[in-house]
């Protein structure tokens, strides 16, 4: 009986000192002086994926060919919201923030099958890695005149950076 009541009481100091510590008062008055560090961590190896973008044409047709008139855009993405500072590091990092288009291509002509129902496509070869980003800010907290810090991590931010485009024709 005596042991339980003493597990019992380490189990519980141990909860209120993890509390304690990351805490801030209730009625603390808090103004943020601005983060005083910040981390990109490598989560994977970077790799390539093509997707299919977009159809270049409306209809299914039997064409012979087509003549590329029709601008399209990919641009960057990031699958989670991250800081600016982490939207710095990809672009300095990472060519994050380019873009491909279809313009390089407008007055070329795509040979296709006319006996068969085709539509011209566009798809996006994407450069892709996985980070893990941690951002430490540090808090001035009025009521007491102390310096608090706390730090945020976002896990498993995908960024995603389009490298080439393939504009072909695509056979129903």
């Amino acid at each position: 009986m005596k042991k339980v009541f003493l597990s019992s009481m380490a189990f519980i100091l141990v909860l209120t000192m993890g509390f304690s510590v990351n805490s801030t008062p209730a009625n603390a008055q808090l103004q943020n002086m601005g983060a005083v560090s910040h981390s990109m961590t490598s989560k994977s190896n970077t790799w390539y994926e093509r997707k299919f973008h977009s159809y270049l044409t409306s209809s299914w047709a039997k064409a012979s060919k087509y003549k590329v008139s029709k601008s399209v855009t990919a641009t960057s993405s990031v699958n989670v919201s991250i800081s600016p500072a982490g939207i710095k590091w990809l672009k300095a990092n990472f060519s994050y923030n380019n873009t491909r288009t279809t313009k390089t291509s407008v007055g070329t002509t795509v040979p296709a099958d006319s006996k068969r129902n085709s539509k011209l496509a566009f798809d996006v070869r994407y450069k892709k890695h996985t980070y893990d980003e941690t951002t430490k800010y540090k808090f001035y907290e009025t009521n007491t005149n102390k310096y608090s810090y706390q730090t945020k991590v976002i896990k498993n931010s995908t960024a995603t950076v389009p490298v080439d485009s393939y504009i072909y024709v695509k056979y129903q």
